[in-house]
């Protein structure tokens, strides 16, 4: 599909980098590294041949629909603004737009699954996931598609909610999740060692480019996570095939403050552990996290074989206000399913991209922190999985929608 641009403009000048950057890291740009930003497209108007042919996963006659095509182009300025904040952070990588986004900011389980799989498939080295889910029957599929990019030796961060509500694929372990606070810079950034989302960048109040060159502030983990997500970039041009774990080293080593792991090991209930086995009914969406409410939907009948391990998991952070301090999941909160639909099921009630394929019950599971626990683990498995493999897939009924997370 051929979009019509009435003119045309330059991009922003990128930031300029701080002294860890320029010295420690000896000025990396991001050369070599190709991040794919699954979410609403790409402003074609904007003349900047570092954002590669995209890929369209929406149907023009049905937004929860998955048809693919050449239609990339951003009609609502989020996938856009998340874009120039990667490469204002790392100028020379390179972008893969995956449109899953229509006509709103929210999308089918099954397009999110297809579009983490595309942008692996495509060469991607770091996956920008700036929209979540709470649909409890996605997560299998979900959670494949994540285990799919790490056992490639891809990088996928993902934002938070912005309610405080637990949301996936950010609290995954195979995913580096990203909460939202006030900054001045978006190289800062907390790390928040054995948390669910280990990072904390800069969301509140936080300039971005929009559409046709536009300026404005904007509050949400959606502007959090590609500050995360360039910053990574600049990491993996430095060190080339970094693992996950390698990632949360580099990430961890430069963070401008690092808030440790709590002395409190009393065992506290999983959240997603008892979503799967609560059989409760749960508002959810794939979302932009905290832009729109959530929409009720049925939950899928996908509990798996045996219960994850209980383990302690961060409070999600909301785009809007300040952060607050991370806490447990018993101290503070109520869990809350996934929100985003399941393969096969073309409409639901939830909003985001979310789900890139079917995902399965064997799906391997790398323990690495205090957040929610994989699908179905497996305790004889090694901590990290290697880096070439497929994860198994196998269909997950399920229905609902992705939505965005701002």
């Amino acid at each position: 599909m051929t979009v019509e641009l009435l003119a045309g403009f330059e991009p922003p000048a990128p930031f300029e980098p701080p002294a860890w950057v320029a010295g420690e890291l000896a000025r990396p740009t991001g050369r070599g590294i190709t991040v794919a930003v699954v979410d609403s497209g790409w402003d074609r108007a904007c003349n900047d041949p570092r954002v590669l042919a995209g890929v369209g996963l929406v149907d023009p006659d049905d937004d929860f629909a998955l048809k693919e095509n050449d239609d990339d182009h951003d009609r609502l300025g989020h996938g856009t603004a998340c874009i120039h904040q990667v490469l204002r952070i790392a100028p020379d990588a390179r972008v893969i737009p995956i449109r899953v986004f229509g006509n709103h900011l929210e999308t089918s389980p099954h397009t999110l699954y297809t579009a983490i799989r595309i942008a692996v498939d495509r060469g991607a080295d770091i996956v920008n996931l700036s929209l979540g889910t709470r649909l409890e029957g996605t997560l299998r599929n979900l959670y494949s598609a994540c285990e799919y990019a790490r056992q490639k030796g891809v990088i996928v961060v993902a934002a938070g909610d912005n309610s405080r509500q637990w949301s996936y694929p950010a609290i995954f372990e195979n995913v580096i999740g990203v909460s939202a606070a006030r900054f001045g810079s978006p190289y800062e950034y907390r790390y928040l060692v054995d948390e669910a989302h280990e990072c904390q960048a800069w969301g509140i109040e936080q300039p971005v480019v929009w559409l046709n060159g536009e300026e404005q502030v904007k509050h949400g983990t959606s502007f959090a996570a590609p500050n995360i997500s360039g910053i990574v970039a600049l990491f993996l041009e430095r060190h080339p095939g970094a693992t996950l774990e390698q990632v949360r080293e580099l990430l961890s080593r430069f963070a401008m403050e690092i808030v440790p792991a709590t002395d409190d090991e009393a065992e506290e209930e999983d959240p997603l552990a008892a979503m799967l086995t609560m059989g409760q009914r749960d508002a959810g969406l794939v979302r932009h996290p905290g832009t729109h409410k959530l929409a009720s939907a049925e939950r899928a009948d996908a509990a798996p074989a045996k219960k994850p391990a209980a383990k302690k998991a961060a409070a999600k952070t909301s785009a809007g206000k300040e952060a607050a301090p991370a806490r447990s999941a018993a101290k503070g909160g109520k869990s809350a399913p996934a929100s985003s639909s399941a393969a096969g099921t073309p409409r639901g009630k939830a909003s985001t991209p979310g789900d890139p394929g079917d995902a399965s019950a064997a799906a391997p599971a790398a323990p690495r922190k205090r957040r929610a626990a994989s699908p179905a683990k497996s305790a004889a498995e090694p901590a990290m999985p290697a880096k070439t493999g497929d994860a198994a897939a196998s269909a997950t009924p399920a229905r609902g929608r992705t939505t965005k997370q701002d």
